[in-house]
This record gives C-alpha cells, sequence and structure tokens, in this order.
C-alpha cells in the first residue's frame, strides 16, 4: 500500500497562515466595498468645501443684492453655515434616501405644500441645509437648482412680505437665508475644481492647499442671462477644472424633478478668452466643465437664454383639461429662476398661450408679464380669443398677493 505523506507546519506557523489569510480577505472586501460605493455611485471621495460667506462680495447694480435685501428684512441677518460632520458623512445613504421622500414635497417656489408646514421657512431651511451638505457629498446640481429656486422665490417672497410682522421668526429665517446665500455660490474640491453654482454679481477670494486667486462674476441675472467669470491674481498656467451649472429651466439635463414646455433645450454660448467652446457636453451632474490650465486676466463669457416656459413636476398634467387647455388653478410658469404663479378661477388658458414679458419691473426689480386668459374651454379659437382677458402677473419673489390682476377686458 503506497502511503501518502502530508507535511505538517509548525503549530505557530500554521495559525500565522490562517491568520493572514483572514486579514487579506478583508482587505480585499473592503476594498471592494469602497470601489462598489464610489464607482458610478453619485458619491465623491471627498466632500466639497464651500467658498465662505465672508469671502463673496456680492452686489447688484440697483443695490438690490441678497445682503441688502437680508439687511432690509432684519439688521440681525446672519449666516447659516453648511457644515458637515462625520457621523453626516457616514449616514450619507440614509440623509440622501430622506432627501428624495423630501424633494417630492417642494412646490414649484421651493415651498413645501401647505397641507405639511404652512410654508414656514424652518422648514425651508433645513431642507435647503440638507440639500447643501448633499451637494457638498456629491457635487450634484440638483441641489444647487433648488438652492436657487428657494432662495429666488420663496425665501424673497418673505422677504419682500410687507404683510408679515417685523421681527417675525418667518422673517428672520428669511433674512438669515438671504445672508447665507454668497456662501453657496462657489465650491472647491481638493483636486483644484472649482463650481460655481449660482449666477449673480459677485468677487471671490478662492483659497485651497493648492489655489489663491480672485474670480470676479459679472452678469445681469435674472433679468438677462449673460455670465462673465475673470480670473485675477492667479499664477501663470494653473491647472483648473471649472465647472459651470447648467439650470433644470434649460431643458437640458434628465431625470430632474421638473420639466419646462413651450421651448426646446435652451444651449447656451460658451466661449474663453473670445473662442467659443464648441460640442460642449453637460455631465452626468449638470455642470459642463472647462479642463485647462488658466492664468490671470482669463475670462469665460456665457449666454443662457432666458424665455418663459410653464413647469410641469414629475412630467405629469396636471390641471390639464381634456380639450387641451389649462385650469387657470395654481400653474406655474417660470423666466431664469423667477417662477410666476397663476390663479384666477374660472378662466383657460391654451398650452400655445404664454405669458409675455413686460417692460415694466416690479417692486423687486424684477420683470413684470402679462397673459392672455379665456373665459371658455370649449369654443373654436376666435370666440376664445374673445372672451379673454389679459392678466398681469408678478414674480413670486415680490411678496405680494399672486393672484392674476386683470389689465383690460374683453380683447377685441
Amino acid at each position: 500500500m503506497n502511503r501518502i505523506f502530508v507535511p505538517l507546519l509548525p503549530i505557530k506557523l500554521h495559525k500565522d497562515y490562517y491568520l493572514m489569510r483572514k486579514i487579506l480577505l478583508i482587505t480585499i472586501a473592503f476594498i471592494f466595498c469602497t470601489l462598489q460605493l464610489f464607482a458610478g455611485s453619485p458619491w465623491l471621495k471627498r466632500p466639497l468645501r464651500f467658498v465662505s460667506a465672508d469671502s463673496v462680495l456680492v452686489w447688484g447694480y440697483d443695490g438690490r443684492d441678497c445682503r441688502n435685501i437680508a439687511l432690509k428684512c432684519s439688521k440681525d441677518a446672519m449666516v447659516y453655515p453648511i457644515l458637515l460632520t462625520q457621523k453626516e458623512w457616514k449616514e450619507r445613504k440614509h440623509i440622501y434616501k430622506e432627501w428624495i421622500t423630501t424633494s417630492r414635497k417642494i412646490n414649484n417656489v421651493g415651498e413645501f405644500d401647505a397641507a405639511d408646514n404652512d410654508h414656514t421657512m424652518y422648514d425651508v431651511a433645513t431642507a435647503l441645509t440638507r440639500a447643501m451638505q448633499l451637494f457638498r457629498m456629491q457635487g450634484d446640481a440638483q441641489y444647487a437648482d433648488f438652492a436657487e429656486r428657494t432662495l429666488y422665490n420663496a425665501v424673497m417672497h418673505t422677504a419682500n412680505d410687507s404683510t408679515l410682522i417685523q421681527g417675525s421668526i418667518e422673517r428672520q429665517l428669511a433674512a438669515n437665508l438671504l445672508f447665507t446665500m454668497p456662501g453657496l455660490i462657489y465650491a472647491t474640491s481638493p483636486d483644484n475644481d472649482v463650481y460655481v453654482n449660482i449666477y449673480t454679481n459677485s468677487t471671490a477670494s478662492i483659497r485651497t492647499a493648492s489655489l489663491n486667486f480672485t474670480l470676479d462674476q459679472i452678469t445681469n441675472m435674472p433679468l438677462s442671462g449673460s455670465v462673465k467669470l475673470r480670473f485675477n491674481n492667479l499664477k501663470p498656467n494653473t491647472p483648473l477644472r471649472l465647472h459651470l451649472r447648467m439650470p433644470d429651466w434649460l431643458n437640458m439635463r434628465k431625470g430632474c424633478i421638473r420639466s419646462f414646455v413651450g421651448t426646446d433645450s435652451l444651449m447656451p454660448s460658451i466661449f474663453v478668452n473670445g473662442h467659443e467652446i464648441e460640442n460642449f457636453k453637460v455631465d452626468e451632474k449638470g455642470y459642463v466643465t472647462i479642463d485647462r490650465t488658466w492664468n490671470a486676466l482669463d475670462e469665460v463669457y456665457f449666454d443662457i437664454p432666458l424665455q418663459m416656459q410653464r413647469i410641469v413636476v414629475n412630467n405629469t398634467k396636471k390641471n390639464v383639461q381634456p380639450e387641451g387647455v389649462f385650469n387657470c388653478n395654481n400653474i406655474g410658469w417660470q423666466f431664469g429662476p423667477l417662477v410666476y404663479q397663476l390663479e384666477a378661477p374660472g378662466y383657460f388658458v391654451l398650452p400655445t398661450w404664454h405669458p409675455l414679458i413686460d417692460n415694466e419691473l416690479s417692486a423687486s426689480g424684477f420683470p413684470m408679464c402679462k397673459i392672455m386668459l379665456s373665459k371658455t374651454q370649449s369654443a373654436t379659437m376666435q370666440q376664445k380669443v374673445k372672451h379673454a382677458d389679459y392678466f398681469k402677473l408678478l414674480p413670486y419673489a415680490d411678496g405680494t398677493n399672486h393672484l392674476a390682476t386683470t389689465e383690460t377686458t374683453h380683447i377685441k
């Protein structure tokens, strides 16, 4: 009989072998899980940092910038820093899951439906803080979309609402949020990324471990869509990735909570030092990225088309009649970041009837518009026009009643 001899390892070596094998398997599993977490997922490897509000100077040509509006609303306005703790970083998946549920309850002006919480600024402030924490962890434009929608509409509305008592908690929170706004305009990463999230006149002192320069932003948004960025005090041939947010209202991105009806995708033109960038793409995060070396006085210019569009939530056809006529009960239109709400009970509007921007500005300095509404929904086009009225619409940011007001009756 042939005998098989199996060499035996010494007991100590035998234990070390299995210990090392166990450590190796745990290490491989950890690396695999890490790759699975970040590859093809929304999470960044390291969170972004906002350029602090103290490092950003904002201004308006007519004195109506977010800081001035905040101080007029409350002299005690203060900044809400968007902090991110280690615990929140570890619980990011749970936070993201909660946000998906929360975001579905937010209406066109960046508030919550009245059935949920009576439009309180406290809940708006909480949602904005959570959204910008998620932006820091994901770098996704959807959170900057929410910040823009909320600040330009719900928050501005509360700050400009003269019916609210001076010193009330609602006005104080609105003032705090507007005072925080400069600290949400720009963000950076440890890897020479600079994000531009909100388009408004500003000068930012941007400092990271490898960057130290000043960035000017010159624009008349939301009156016009032209934006110029200028680099100052930058070392020659500095490598930097500049991320420009393409707002959801341009209809260039997929998967947004809202879509906009009335125009096709509004493709901007982008120039660097006078040379147009052709065939640029909007990435999965909602930004156009310009990756190159930069020098002092380099400029980026782009013109974002601004057009009046009707807002549709989740691609539904809410308030649509079988004949294709919209019941004028809380319909929203958007012009750039500004929302115009329409409540005109008993009136109807055809899908092709869009508000027209008026030359007149509202009390808040934003464009006013007018729209034609019909008193009948089942008639010929001639009859619809005959029984129509012109209505004047104010931006929701004005803080006044946004019920449509008749300008002329029975258009001939």
